[in-house]
C-alpha cells in the first residue's frame, strides 16, 4: 500500500488522540464543503482531544491512500453502495496504523457531534471491547454515529469485504452484521441519557430555542443535519448550532 504524508510533521510529533472522527465526505457536492468549512473553527477548539477527518474518494489518484490536512482521499469512485462501507473499513485500517488514540467515531459531514457531550461520554465506558451507538429499528446503530474502541476498530478493520454483502446492505446495516457475526458488543446509547437531536425541518424556525432552552439539549450527543428540499437550510442550521455550542 503506497501512502503520501502531505503534513510532516506527524512524524516529528506523536500526539494520542481520545477519539478520531471519520466523517463521510463527497467533494463533489458544494454543500459539503461549506458544511465543512463552517465546522472548522468548533472542531479546532477541541483539537488536543479530538481529531476530524473528512473520508472520500478521488479519481485519478495513483497512491491508494492521500492523507491532506483533514482529509483522507482513498483512490476510487464515490458510490452510495459499496462505496460508504469500502471508505469507511479503509478508514478505520488507516487511523487503526498511523495514529494513537482510544476511540474512533464514523459519522457524516451534515452531523454535528458535540465534542463536550462526547469526552463526558468517554468517561462512563471501557476503552477496550466496545462498541456503541444509537440503534433504530431495534435493530443497527444510526449510521449517523457509531463509536469503536481501538481494539474493537483493529478487528473490524481487518475484514475482508470480499466475503460481506456490500452490493446490497446499507453501511450502517452491514456493520452492525459484520458486529453480530464476531460476538462483538453491542451498547445501545439510546438507553443512556445522551440522544440524538434531528434538525431536519424545512424551517430553522422549529429550533429557534437552542442556545436558550439549555435543558432541552444539554444532553445532545449529536445534531443530525438534513433536509433533501434545501441543502441551503442545513447552513442555517450549522451555523445556529455552532454558535451555541461555541458559547
Amino acid at each position: 500500500m503506497s501512502i503520501i504524508f502531505k503534513n510532516i510533521m506527524h512524524w516529528v510529533t506523536i500526539m494520542h488522540y481520545k477519539g478520531i472522527i471519520l466523517a463521510i465526505y463527497n467533494e463533489s457536492l458544494d454543500v459539503y464543503s461549506l458544511l465543512k468549512q463552517k465546522s472548522h473553527s468548533y472542531y479546532s477548539a477541541f483539537s488536543q482531544d479530538i481529531k476530524i477527518f473528512y473520508i472520500t474518494f478521488r479519481e485519478n489518484q495513483i497512491e491508494e491512500i492521500i492523507e491532506e490536512g483533514e482529509f483522507l482521499y482513498f483512490r476510487g469512485t464515490e458510490s452510495f453502495k459499496p462505496g460508504i462501507i469500502m471508505k469507511t473499513m479503509r478508514a478505520l485500517k488507516y487511523i487503526s496504523r498511523q495514529y494513537s488514540y482510544d476511540y474512533a467515531i464514523r459519522s457524516n459531514v451534515s452531523t454535528i457531534i458535540n465534542c463536550k457531550n462526547l469526552l463526558d461520554y468517554f468517561n462512563t465506558i471501557p476503552k477496550t471491547n466496545y462498541t456503541g451507538g444509537f440503534v433504530i429499528f431495534n435493530s443497527f446503530y444510526s449510521g449517523i454515529f457509531v463509536l469503536f474502541s481501538k481494539d474493537m476498530v483493529e478487528v473490524l478493520s481487518s475484514i475482508d469485504l470480499q466475503y460481506e454483502n456490500i452490493y446490497g446492505e446499507m453501511d450502517d446495516v452491514l456493520i452492525m452484521q459484520m458486529i453480530q457475526k464476531r460476538q462483538l458488543p453491542v451498547f445501545d446509547i439510546t438507553h443512556t441519557k445522551y440522544r440524538i437531536e434531528y434538525c431536519t425541518a424545512g424551517d430553522v424556525s422549529s429550533h429557534n430555542d437552542i442556545g436558550e432552552n439549555i435543558e432541552k439539549y444539554e444532553n445532545v450527543l449529536c445534531y443530525r443535519i438534513r433536509n433533501d428540499v434545501d441543502r441551503n437550510v442545513d447552513l442555517q442550521y450549522s451555523d445556529k448550532i455552532y454558535k451555541y455550542l461555541l458559547q
